[in-house]
Formats: C-alpha cells, structure tokens, sequence
C-alpha cells in the first residue's frame, strides 16, 4: 500500500504541472495500485518525463547519481527512481 502513497504523492506533489489534467485523473481514479501505476507509467511514455526517466536510469546504473542535481533535486530524482525499484 506504501506504493500507491508514494505514487499519489508523487503525482499531487510534483507530476500535476508535468502530466496532462486527463492523465491526472485516470491516475488517481484508479481503484488499485497496480493499476494506478500502470496508467502512471503510460502517460509518461507519452511525455517528455519519460526521457528525464531514462536518462535518471542511466546516471544511476552508472554510479553517476551525484549529476542529479543538474536536472532535478537530489530528493525528487530519488523519488522518481523508488517508484521503479
């Protein structure tokens, strides 16, 4: 259940500027967390957060995730990545 906490936080806090209105709401209409999160992670495909994703991914799989900084907090860059771990 901690998931869909953190995937609501996420979402009020900091997507609602980044994702579509619709994709908000699908989002936190979503009667599951495995749902919720999968609708999550179609809307990033198809926004640009999707490259910041990737790009975040790759920093940190190559020990390189003290460059986070330069495109996001530190904090926010981890929580994006807690959501994929």
């Amino acid at each position: 259940m901690s998931t869909m906490v953190d995937l609501e936080d996420l979402v009020n806090i900091h997507m609602a500027s980044v994702l579509p209105d619709s994709a908000v709401k699908k989002i936190r209409s979503a009667p599951h967390t495995s749902e919720a999160f999968f609708v999550f992670c179609e809307a990033l495909t198809k926004s640009s957060i999707y490259g910041l994703f990737m790009f975040l991914i790759g920093l940190r799989s190559n020990k390189q995730e003290h460059l986070f900084h330069v495109f996001c907090t530190e904090e926010f860059c981890k929580e994006l990545l807690a959501i994929l771990d």
